[in-house]
């Protein structure tokens, strides 16, 4: 116990009892502090300085999902080309309201090698990224934030196996059939802005994280240049606010 003493820091005086229960409450007063703002806020987490790590936030109950939807679509998904969408309302009974816009999922076409410590770090669905927009432009969920985007899927689409049929026909008036999509490629292009910013941002934080600190690759920097990415799939959430 003496040599650990000497070993250590002097904040962290392993035969100070004392101390040692300072550091306890502390932390505890800390963790209490997360708690109530994730209880009463709607949070932004790339703007707390104390905010939790993206793998504090288990998305299994979503991969478990995912697998058993595998299974049971696993010919149709594999046919299926890039770009598919759906179109469906925003909910009328939801807190906070879901306001109409776009959910988009990209992936970079260049094969780079995500799943890299560092990707994986700042980006948790590496190679692939989420973003929630606003039809005004404005990003409400970023990359950083899977789980919330998630929760919005699942709000706005789960349990739902055939089209709104109604709504699509005024998609499709909308959208001239499909021909213009000048609104959506504008609010991808600010989503891909939007994955560039938070990305350099998480960078640099994750550079002063520890001493494991690594700031990507080149190949793994992202860059908001829509020649750099493929449309997945996506999601337009459509209809009057």
């Amino acid at each position: 116990m003496a040599l650990a003493d000497l070993a250590a820091t002097q904040t962290d005086n392993l035969l100070e009892v004392d101390q040692l229960d300072d550091l306890i409450s502390e932390d505890l007063r800390f963790r209490n502090k997360q708690l109530k703002k994730l209880q009463n806020e709607v949070l932004d987490l790339e703007d707390l300085d104390d905010a939790p790590s993206l793998t504090s936030f288990s998305l299994d109950e979503f991969r478990i999902e995912l697998l058993q939807f595998l299974e049971s679509r696993r010919a149709e998904l594999e046919e299926a080309p890039l770009g598919l969408y759906a179109v469906v309302p925003p909910p009328e009974k939801h807190a906070p309201p879901i306001q109409p816009g776009a959910l988009f999922c990209l992936r970079r076409a260049s094969q780079v090698d995500m799943k890299s410590s560092t990707g994986e770090k700042l980006n948790p669905l590496a190679p692939h990224f989420l973003v929630y927009i606003h039809d005004d432009g404005t990003v409400r969920f970023s990359f950083a934030q899977p789980k919330e985007a998630l929760n919005l899927l699942r709000a706005v689409a789960a349990g739902k196996s055939s089209a709104f049929t109604k709504l699509c026909a005024h998609f499709d008036s909308a959208t001239n059939n499909g021909a213009d999509m000048r609104h959506y490629a504008t609010l991808v292009a600010s989503a891909l802005h939007a994955i560039e910013a938070t990305f350099q941002k998480r960078a640099a934080v994750n550079l002063f994280s520890g001493r494991d600190g690594l700031l990507p690759t080149a190949e793994e920097s992202v860059s908001a240049d829509q020649g750099d990415w493929e449309l997945v799939t996506w999601l337009a959430i459509f209809g009057k606010e």
